[in-house]
């Protein structure tokens, strides 16, 4: 995958939790951003200069997916500042990527069970949001290999040497 168009799924799943997000906490519940608090720029960073984008990034991305030329133009300034991210993805960058994207995954999971135990379901965030992109990242279905990353029973690096292992096979 490119590496533009990976950047922008990792957005738009960052973005669709945030509006959700926002329509609880304009409902009352004021602590959600603390409940919820998910880190979706360790995963933008595998495939953006830090140096290049570390100001400017979180601001030109908010709203971006609600106006068609605010992502228009958030994609003209990525590509003008870092032309690489119209480039393929290295192995290493979807081995970081998948990781990261992978920790999300487990925080999701960790804040479900921590509400589900005391009886508060969160229906919009189900487990597998970002499970679609790592899947697709990959060409491959992680499947219990990452049940396993989610449940704690496998550590990050056995998932990542996993992953290597299943580039080193060409899948």
């Amino acid at each position: 995958m490119k590496r533009i168009d990976v950047l922008l799924k990792i957005f738009k799943i960052e973005f669709d939790i945030k509006y959700t997000l926002e329509l609880i906490y304009d409902g009352g519940i004021k602590d959600i951003y603390e409940i919820f608090n998910l880190n979706f720029v360790d995963a933008a960073y595998v495939l953006l200069n830090y140096e290049v984008f570390e100001n400017d990034l979180f601001y030109n991305v908010n709203d971006m997916f609600s106006v068609k030329w605010r992502l228009d133009n958030f994609v003209r300034i990525c590509l003008m500042e870092q032309p690489s991210l119209i480039e393929e993805m290295n192995k290493e960058e979807i081995v970081n990527t998948v990781i990261e994207l992978a920790k999300i995954e487990r925080n999701i999971s960790k804040i479900n069970d921590y509400w589900r135990k005391k009886g508060v379901i969160f229906d919009f965030l189900n487990e597998n949001i970002t499970r679609e992109l790592i899947d697709e990242i990959l060409g491959y279905k992680l499947g219990d290999v990452l049940f396993d990353f989610l449940s704690g029973s496998l550590q990050e690096g056995d998932l990542r040497k996993y992953i290597i292992d299943i580039y080193q096979q060409e899948f």
